[in-house]
């Protein structure tokens, strides 16, 4: 069918049945005839089904052209062949298809690694800054640098899900700490900069993938993520936290037997919702993660954006920018600068 003609109605020339039936079949039996229709003008043909329960419906369609009715044909016609051969297939009961079931079992984790952010922190109350404030202080909080804070007690206040009521000694301290961030990154304009700001070193943004997500938190360093997305004429834009990876796997009925999956652990900022597992081609942040933190119903962030995988950039090689704790990064014989990164090589 011409993709120019294909789903526009045409007029019926002729109906002609080939295969008469010689009896009254039986409800059981399937009719063996079909049908030759022509249309009018030339613009087409089908051969079709007097039977739904024959083999096909549809023996054969054009959008040009006609058929003369078997009866019509001389002996020697290349038709009689074509429809000698339909009449075989609406003849022939049609083979009733049975497939197998496919037989799972469920998920069995088999490698977790992470993940490092223990704490599951917000913009509200006690925060009450920006989600990018609270996943620089999350960060901060694994890595307990600066030493100048308080951790021993910012950290006692885990999550606002079980912890509405800490001690005003604790949000207080988690409070301090999130005021001062926004004061240190507040004239930045992009998250390296504001990485630098509160004295960390970090590689510049690239292209999500899961291997290099899967190797930094191999390494123990969380991997700040960013997720954008035009979705119609709304660009939508959020970042997380990805600090953990669970590889799980289950038997499978069919080949090769075993199937197996990594998940990526993300942290939302969200005071724990939607905190968990997510398959690692799709971020879907507006529903429950495939492995969330918390035993609770519900524990996701409603309205929250999907991301695919090409719609992500990650940040890597975040980590303190000490003298003792030197970016990972290959270091040449010329003091100062690889690439475009400034050092300092001791």
């Amino acid at each position: 069918l011409s993709p120019a003609t294909r789903g526009q109605a045409v007029a019926v020339r002729s109906v002609v049945r080939h295969g008469a039936q010689t009896a009254v079949q039986s409800a059981q039996t399937v009719d063996p005839s079909f049908y030759v229709v022509n249309f009018e003008q030339e613009s087409g043909f089908a051969i079709v089904a007097a039977d739904r329960r024959q083999q096909a419906t549809v023996y054969a369609i054009s959008d040009e052209g006609s058929l003369p009715a078997p009866a019509s044909l001389q002996d020697d016609s290349p038709l009689n062949l074509i429809y000698a051969r339909i009449g075989q297939m609406a003849s022939a009961p049609a083979e009733v298809q049975t497939q197998d079931a496919v037989i799972v079992t469920n998920w069995k984790n088999v490698k977790t690694v992470g993940p490092y952010v223990k704490v599951n922190w917000g913009t509200e109350f006690p925060f009450y800054q920006s989600v990018f404030v609270t996943h620089l202080c999350q960060i901060m909080s694994y890595y307990e640098w600066p030493t100048t804070y308080r951790w021993t007690i910012i950290k006692q206040y885990v999550c606002k899900l079980y912890q509405p009521s800490a001690d005003p000694t604790i949000w207080g301290a988690v409070a301090q700490l999130f005021k001062t961030v926004a004061g240190q990154i507040q004239n930045t304009d992009t998250m390296e900069k504001a990485f630098s700001a509160i004295g960390y070193y970090c590689n510049a943004e690239k292209a999500y993938s899961m291997s290099t997500v899967c190797n930094e938190i191999d390494q123990k360093h969380p991997v700040y993520a960013t997720g954008t997305a035009r979705r119609g004429c709304i660009l939508y834009s959020y970042p997380w936290i990805m600090d953990g990876y669970l590889l799980q796997s289950r038997s499978t009925s069919v080949y090769p037997g075993i199937e197996t999956r990594t998940l990526i652990h993300c942290n939302l900022g969200n005071d724990g919702y939607g905190n968990g597992y997510y398959l690692n081609s799709i971020f879907e942040l507006g529903q429950q993660p495939e492995v969330p933190d918390f035993d609770l119903p519900d524990q996701y962030v409603s309205g929250m954006n999907a991301f695919e995988a090409a719609e992500i950039g990650i940040i890597t090689n975040i980590r303190p920018n000490t003298p003792t704790v030197l970016p990972n990064i290959p270091v040449t014989t010329k003091p100062g600068i690889v690439g475009e990164i400034n050092i300092v090589v001791p």
